[in-house]
C-alpha cells in the first residue's frame, strides 16, 4: 500500500497450499526473490517498490507456481491436454482425407454444402471487411479528395483566387479609358480624399487673433 514499507518478499507473498510439494514450491520461490532483492541497490529498491503487488485474492501466481515444476515437465504437460489432442486429430484427419480418401471430404461439400461455402469464405468475415473497411476508406478518401483538394483547394483557394484577380482587373480597367482629363479628375479626387482624411475642417466658428 502507498506509504506503507514493502519489500518483495512480502509483495510476493502467496496463500498457503495445502500440499507440502506446493508449500516447498513457494518457500523456494520467496527465498529466490529475497536473494535477488537483497543484491539491488537502494535506488533500485526504491524505483521497483510497490511496482509489483500480488493481491492474495488473486492468486494467480501462486496457483501456477503449485503447477509448474520444469521447463520439460510442463512441455510434457501439453501432451496430455485436449488442445493437444486436438491438433493432433485435426492433422491427422487431413492427412487421411486429402492424401489417401479423397472422396471423402468431396462428398462432405457436396452434401454440406452450405457448410462448406461458410467455411471455405471464412465466416464472410474478409468480404465484410473488404465492403465496409477497405471500400469505406477508400470512398471516404475519394470524398476527401472531391471536396478538398478539388473542390476546396484547387477550386475556391487556387482557381478562385485566380478568378477574383481577373475580375478585380476587369473592374479597375474600366478606369483605364486613355483620355487625359479622366487622370486629371482622378489625381483632383485623390488630392481631395488626402486633405480630408489628414486635414479634417474644424466645426465652429474660427476664433480670430486680435
Amino acid at each position: 500500500l502507498p506509504g506503507q514499507p514493502t519489500s518483495l518478499t512480502a509483495q510476493l507473498s502467496f496463500l498457503p497450499h495445502t500440499t507440502e510439494k506446493a508449500a516447498l514450491k513457494m518457500a523456494r520461490t520467496k527465498e529466490w526473490a529475497n536473494d535477488k532483492y537483497m543484491q539491488l541497490t537502494p535506488g533500485t529498491k526504491a524505483m521497483i517498490q510497490g511496482a509489483i503487488v500480488v493481491d492474495p485474492v488473486h492468486p494467480a501466481m501462486a496457483v501456477l507456481a503449485s503447477h509448474f515444476d520444469s521447463a520439460w515437465g510442463l512441455a510434457l504437460h501439453a501432451v496430455v491436454t485436449w488442445p493437444f489432442w486436438l491438433a493432433a486429430a485435426g492433422l491427422g484427419l487431413s492427412a487421411v482425407f486429402y492424401l489417401w480418401l479423397p472422396a471423402i471430404p468431396l462428398a462432405i461439400a457436396t452434401r454440406l454444402s452450405w457448410l462448406h461455402r461458410l467455411l471455405e469464405e471464412k465466416y464472410f468475415l474478409d468480404a465484410f471487411n473488404h465492403r465496409f473497411f477497405a471500400q469505406g476508406a477508400h470512398g471516404v478518401g475519394l470524398s476527401f479528395w472531391r471536396r478538398g483538394d478539388q473542390g476546396l483547394i484547387d477550386g475556391f483557394l487556387v482557381n478562385g483566387s485566380a478568378r477574383f484577380v481577373a475580375i478585380l482587373a476587369s473592374i479597375l480597367r474600366l478606369g483605364q479609358t486613355g483620355f487625359l482629363y479622366h487622370y486629371a479628375i482622378a489625381m483632383i479626387l485623390g488630392v481631395a480624399l488626402l486633405l480630408w482624411w489628414f486635414a479634417p475642417l474644424s466645426v465652429g466658428p474660427v476664433a480670430v487673433p486680435r
